[in-house]
């Protein structure tokens, strides 16, 4: 049986955005399989996906929104350095639990600054470029401390490996 997780959300603007893709990209997990029914819009496709399904015997992660923050507790006033090293906060979780971000399967960002989506695209182009899970961005009126310019959330999915005929 595949439970169906459709984590839908579009992101409008008409802000001009580059469409160079980088030239890392992260495959997702084969289980997990992206719906994209209509287009996908640049500069969105290869890091978005309308819907994701999973199948029905595995392992969910929750990750708590992350933060800028290295291992040493310093973070930078950089938006881009604080939403990179997130993603990397983000990544070390779900090693953590033996998981890798192509499990990813959504993905909320929590932005304090609406001027910031270029760069949020940017990075997520170069951090996550063919991931495409399902993404709810939030432009919200601030986080905690003000020094705080991005946190990042996600939902992992690992599915359960067979053996043998169990």
């Amino acid at each position: 049986m595949i439970k169906t997780v459709l984590l839908v959300s579009l992101l409008f603007s008409s802000v001009a955005w580059t469409t160079e893709k980088p030239t890392i990209m992260i495959a997702p997990s084969p289980e997990n399989i992206r719906h994209n029914p209509f287009p996908v819009q640049s500069p969105w496709n290869g890091i978005y996906a309308h819907g994701v399904t999973t199948p029905s015997q595995g392992r969910y992660m929750h990750v708590s929104g992350q933060l800028g923050f290295t291992e040493s507790g310093t973070m930078s006033d950089s938006f881009a350095d604080q939403a990179n090293q997130a993603i990397d906060n983000i990544s070390k979780v779900l090693r953590s639990a033996d998981m890798q971000m192509n499990h990813i399967v959504h993905m909320r960002f929590y932005l304090t600054d609406r001027s910031q989506v270029d760069d949020l695209v940017k990075v997520r182009m170069d951090k996550l470029y063919g991931l495409a899970p399902a993404v709810t961005t939030y432009i919200v009126g601030g986080l905690l401390k003000e020094e705080w310019l991005v946190e990042i959330e996600a939902l992992a999915f690992k599915p359960e490996v067979k053996i043998g005929n169990e």
